[in-house]
């Protein structure tokens, strides 16, 4: 307010001067109070205390109004300002002075509007009248401008803050002078924390070396922006990747500025291990996978060649990638073929075909029948590939074959039985002649004197007896029955096996070595299986030998206190095959022609053997013979005694161990 009071003081004579002359009522420019209006264009408005009312006026306070020196003289005060100021301007005029300048809304004589620095003061004259003074200063232009930079500032922090990028500026000595939110958050930090402090204490060590590294050149290349990526070490100690943006600038004050633009890398970086693992899952499930998978490219050069194709095709990889066109593994023609089924709407939708059977061409140049199930991989509307996955056949196949095979060998196993069923009533009925051929027999005996004759007639009794015994055999061997238990001595059934079997014209030509413990403990067993077992074993050896050959027999007994019998037969026939030894006991598996065998005899032995408690083994050489060997265990004397003094034990086989 001195420069107002002093303008006012020489107003106080200027005043006087006015009065003096009244031919110049306003004087507000003479002296001292045109000079320091002037030289602050300051508009001074005289006015009377009481009345509010202008009793003179400068020029400046004409040209910021707008109204001539006359038309103010008179006006209220407040009638100049806006409405809602007016309240508050008179109230101020109530006082003395106004302690500091004031803005208020001036309503100038065009209708415009003007922002005004307001002062105001009250003097005496040299009379002892009292007077007011009121200085307007135009504001409007510096508030324009201040409004305009507060504007550009609100402008500049919203885009700061609303962007997605961390912002961050640091002076020479790397300590931060604005950090906006985002900075914030990705260094978990709040803003007022980043402020101040220095850029490079979140940065480790071999980073920061790098950026202070890069500060010179910068300086030196003002224009050159550098680009980093580097992790940030945030408060918890965690870190965070991120791209860095670094570029320079000057200050209005001259001083160099380096502006960084901090990205937050942490989803791109999740999302980039995302579809890494995923593709590397992809790989390993089309590497792993047990059929096919080939790609191929439009050309036909293929892309993708999996470790299934491998061991289908027999073709490494890298022997067929880049290097292989895909319709080399297909028979002439095959690949086109599948190509327009692929294209066509009549084996699916187009692009797609569904699982078919065809045909692929290994390395060595075998025709592999394979399922294929193919699709075209588009890009848009555009094919960019084909894929197709190949299943192996070969041993689906193969083994329908088998089933085939087994079907056939079931049917003859059937009519191998109705064959039995029908020899066991054969043989009945020739029992009833037998008997009346050897009754008839013993009768002429009896009466014939000639030694001849009587001679001839003990031979047919003989021949007739033997008879009688074959069918006998045969028909206990083809009886159905339960198991029945009882004390068997192994060396009678193995004899009653020899004479069912050694005038049959198989073993015409066969020589038979018993070598037979005569001391060989009795066994708890049902006789009838057991003679099942070893009539398989002779049979099958002779068999081996073509009718011609050496069969051995061995039995003897070891061990103490569980005594076990052994029993070993042995051929000089052709041998069994280790890929086949480690099947023989399988139902229906036979080397044997189709019609000579039902692959059913040794499974059958395997179960009666093991339903015993025993074991079998077999060794075998090709070419030189084969070896199989029972072991039963004896029984106690406790149980053989009770098998003695007891009706033969029938067993539930359900409750029998498993023959396999």
């Amino acid at each position: 307010m001195d420069v107002l009071e002093e303008a006012m003081d020489q107003d106080n004579k200027g005043s006087r001067s006015a009065r003096r002359c009244p031919t110049h009522p306003f004087h507000l420019e003479e002296g001292m109070t045109t000079v320091i209006s002037n030289l602050f264009r300051l508009g001074l408005l005289e006015i009377d205390p009481k009345t509010h009312r202008v009793q003179s006026a400068n020029q400046w306070a004409s040209q910021i109004t707008e109204f001539t020196p006359s038309q103010l003289e008179g006006m209220d005060l407040v009638s100049l300002f806006a409405p809602e100021e007016r309240e508050w301007i008179l109230r101020v005029l109530s006082e003395d002075s106004l302690p500091e300048p004031f803005d208020l809304t001036l309503i100038t004589a065009k209708g415009n509007t003007k922002t005004v620095e307001f002062s105001w003061t009250k003097a005496k004259r040299g009379s002892g009248e009292e007077i007011g003074y009121i200085g307007i200063k135009d504001i409007s232009h510096r508030k324009a401008l201040e409004r305009s930079a507060r504007e550009a500032r609100d402008r500049i922090k919203k885009i700061a803050e609303l962007g997605d990028m961390g912002i961050l500026i640091y002076d020479q000595d790397f300590r931060i002078e604005f950090a906006n939110q985002r900075a914030g958050e990705i260094l978990g930090l709040t803003v007022s924390q980043l402020v101040g402090s220095e850029i490079t204490r979140y940065l480790r060590r071999e980073n920061r070396i790098q950026l202070k590294g890069l500060y010179s050149p910068l300086h030196r290349e003002r224009s050159r922006r550098v680009t980093l990526e580097m992790p940030l070490v945030r408060s918890d100690g965690s870190t965070k990747t991120v791209e860095m943006n670094l570029a320079l600038a000057r200050s209005p004050s001259g001083e160099l500025k380096t502006y960084v633009y901090i990205r937050d890398l942490s989803e791109r970086i999740r999302m980039e291990n995302e579809l890494r693992k995923a593709n590397e899952f992809l790989q390993k499930v089309i590497r792993s996978s047990v059929d096919g998978i080939i790609a191929a490219d439009m050309k036909g050069n293929i892309i993708i060649f999996n470790e299934g194709a491998e061991r289908l095709l027999k073709f490494r990889s890298n022997e067929v990638i880049g290097k292989i066109h895909i319709t080399q593994l297909y028979p002439p023609g095959m690949a086109k073929e599948i190509m327009r089924r692929l294209r066509s709407d009549a084996y699916g939708p187009p692009g797609k075909l569904p699982t078919t059977q065809t045909t692929l061409v290994a390395k060595d140049g075998e025709h592999i029948p394979v399922h294929i199930s193919a699709a075209i991989v588009y890009e848009g509307d555009q094919e960019i590939a084909t894929v197709g996955i190949f299943t192996d056949l070969r041993e689906r196949i193969k083994m329908q074959q088998q089933l085939e095979e087994t079907y056939k060998q079931l049917l003859q196993s059937e009519k191998l039985a109705s064959l039995g069923k029908l020899a066991a009533g054969v043989a009945h009925e020739i029992n009833n002649p037998l008997g009346g051929i050897l009754m008839y027999a013993n009768m002429l005996l009896e009466k014939i004197q000639d030694e001849d004759l009587a001679a001839d007639l003990q031979e047919i009794v003989d021949q007739t007896l033997r008879c009688k015994e074959i069918v006998r055999g045969l028909l206990e061997f083809a009886r159905k029955r339960g198991e029945e238990k009882s004390l068997i001595q192994i060396n009678q059934v193995i004899e009653k096996c020899i004479a069912l079997l050694e005038n049959q014209a198989l073993f015409h030509n066969i020589q038979l070595d018993r070598r037979m413990d005569p001391d060989l403990p009795p066994i708890l067993a049902d006789g009838g299986q057991m003679q099942q077992v070893f009539t398989n074993l002779l049979v099958n050896a002779a068999e081996a030998m073509n009718g011609k050959g050496r069969i051995t027999i061995r039995t003897w007994h070891e061990g103490t206190p569980q005594m076990k019998v052994q029993v070993e037969v042995s051929d000089t026939g052709c041998g069994i095959p280790d890929e086949h030894l480690a099947k023989i006991f399988d139902p229906f598996f036979t080397t044997k022609a189709f019609g000579k065998g039902t692959g059913l005899g040794l499974s059958t032995t395997y179960g009666i053997v093991r339903r015993h408690g025993g074991e079998i083994q077999v060794r075998s050489s090709v070419g030189k013979g084969t070896t199989f060997r029972i072991t039963l265990p004896v029984s106690s004397p406790s149980a053989q005694e009770e098998a003695q003094t007891t009706q033969p034990l029938s067993l539930d086989p359900s409750k029998m161990p498993s023959g396999n």
